[in-house]
Parts: C-alpha cells; structure tokens; sequence
C-alpha cells in the first residue's frame, strides 16, 4: 500500500475544508425555501379560506391546519435529518484528518529512518 503523497495529502485536506461552505449554503438554502414554501401555503390557504368556510363550515380550515402541521413536522424533521448528516460528515472528516496526520508522521519517520 502507497502512502499519499504530501501534495495530494493537501488537496485532500484542503478540499474537506473547503466542503464545509458549501454544505452549510445547501442547508441554509434548503431552509430558505421550505420557509418559502411555507409562507406560500399560507397564502393559498388565506385565499381559499374565506371561500370555502362559506360552503363546508370551517372544516377545510381545520384540514388546512392539519395538513401545514404535517408539513411543518415533515420539514423539521427533514432538517434534523441534514444536521445529524452534516454532524456525521464533520465527524468523518475529523477522523479522516486524524488518519492523515498520522500518515504524515509515519511517512516522516521513515524518512528519517530508511532502513
């Protein structure tokens, strides 16, 4: 078994680190636009509210609580879900990092002692 290079022991390293950015944008994204979606719901469901009291009684309003309440567990749940993923991806790479650093020293070791 080889051992990386340093060059591409650097690259590895700086390309987990610079990973982190851009997995922090996706979730805040991904955040961004279930609170949009959401607020969406809201409306259309105010749209439709008035209209459909007059007919049924107010049960599609209580339906239309229910299903938002849905959503919004669906949702939370969902973000749990990315932030136990992102937890894990830290995880990993912190281990990862560790691996490194200790083939780094072996490598520096053998270096210093050939034989």
């Amino acid at each position: 078994m080889s051992v990386p290079s340093s060059s591409d022991a650097v690259s590895s390293t700086l390309s987990g680190h610079s990973l982190f950015p851009l997995l922090n944008s996706v979730l805040q994204t991904n955040i961004l636009q279930r609170d949009t979606i959401l607020t969406l719901m809201k409306q259309v469901c105010g749209c439709d509210n008035s209209a459909n009291r007059a007919t049924d009684g107010g049960s599609t309003l209580a339906q239309l609580a229910s299903t938002e309440r849905s959503l919004l567990e669906a949702a939370h749940d969902r973000e749990k879900e990315l932030l136990h993923e992102i937890t894990e991806l830290q995880w990993r790479l912190v281990c990862a990092q560790d691996e490194l650093q200790k083939y780094r020293t072996e490598n520096a070791q053998d270096k210093q002692n050939p034989y």
